[in-house]
């Protein structure tokens, strides 16, 4: 939804595919081919080196976290466009007109 990676195991299957759609769309022994074989095993290699992450459900709280934060971040927005809009409305009905004291 958002265009990011929520965690690396996210990451690593949008690198997969990748690899998978080069293969699906270019042959056996074309130079294409050939390279994505190539950075498919870097990456593999570089990839099963990273640590794992110890603390999986401190992970899971962070994107809990993350979601509620977009969650509150939009209904902010809601709000002050809605102020803006009230505000708005208001100063036209009350433009020219003093106020009761």
């Amino acid at each position: 939804e958002s265009g990011e990676c929520e965690g690396r195991d996210e990451f690593a299957a949008e690198v997969r595919r990748v690899w998978s759609n080069c293969f699906l769309y270019n042959a056996e022994g074309t130079d294409v081919h050939r390279m994505a074989t190539q950075l498919q095993a870097i990456f593999e290699q570089k990839f099963s080196a990273l640590p794992t992450p110890v603390d999986t459900a401190a992970e899971d709280q962070m994107k809990q976290m993350r979601k509620q934060m977009k969650m509150m971040q939009r209904q902010m927005l809601m709000m002050q466009e809605m102020q803006q809009s009230t505000l708005s409305a208001g100063m036209g009905m009350n433009m020219g007109v003093p106020a009761a004291v």
